[in-house]
């Protein structure tokens, strides 16, 4: 067996290359059954039928308040907003 060495000095030229690319990620989508929804999508490997709105950070008041009326575990209050490229600190869900 021989020993690997790990490169202490390595530094990746971006830790945020899916923001750069354009490719949504679950911890960016508010509300936790859009992530869900999104995170199926994913698994299924079924990228070509993502609807836009499921990739959107936060829906517009009226979608919200639309999605509350069909059931209520979309009605979870959102947390306040961050500034772009802000890195999640914590969920409790």
């Amino acid at each position: 067996m021989t020993a690997r060495s790990i490169d202490l000095h390595y530094r990746p030229s971006s830790y945020f290359w899916a923001r750069e690319r354009g490719i949504p990620l679950i911890s960016d989508i508010k509300g936790a059954e859009r992530r869900k929804r999104y995170e199926l999508v994913l698994t299924d490997g079924q990228t070509d039928e993502v609807e836009p709105a499921l990739t959107q950070h936060a829906l517009p008041l009226a979608q919200r308040q639309a999605q509350g009326s069909i059931h209520p575990a979309f009605m979870r209050r959102h947390p306040a907003g961050v500034g772009s490229g802000a890195p999640e600190r914590a969920r409790l869900c």
